[in-house]
């Protein structure tokens, strides 16, 4: 279960130093047109934007994959009292 509700954020942490490491490509070697730069501007926004994604998932909310993390580490009795306010979470958000 941590494992799948991980593969989430991570993949968004991927996506965002993918976006950097592209962003810093282009603006090394790329010729300094409008173009590129837009092109540059547009990862540094994918960047930010995953990276947002990725520590807002985090967030031990029900619905949010940080909050099956943390049930994973509880016991099952604190396990089960916290799913039964799952479907709660929504509201919460």
């Amino acid at each position: 279960l941590i494992l799948v509700s991980l593969a989430g954020p991570i993949a968004n942490m991927l996506l965002a130093c993918i976006s950097i490491l592209l962003e810093g490509l282009l603006l090394l070697y790329a010729p300094n047109t409008v173009f590129f730069q837009t092109l540059a501007v547009l990862f540094w926004y994918s960047a930010v934007l995953n990276v947002g994604l990725g520590v807002f998932n985090l967030i031990p909310i029900p619905p949010l994959d940080g909050s099956k993390v943390l049930f994973s580490f509880l016991p099952d009795m604190a396990y089960f009292k916290l799913m039964y306010y799952e479907r709660y979470g929504m509201l919460l958000l």
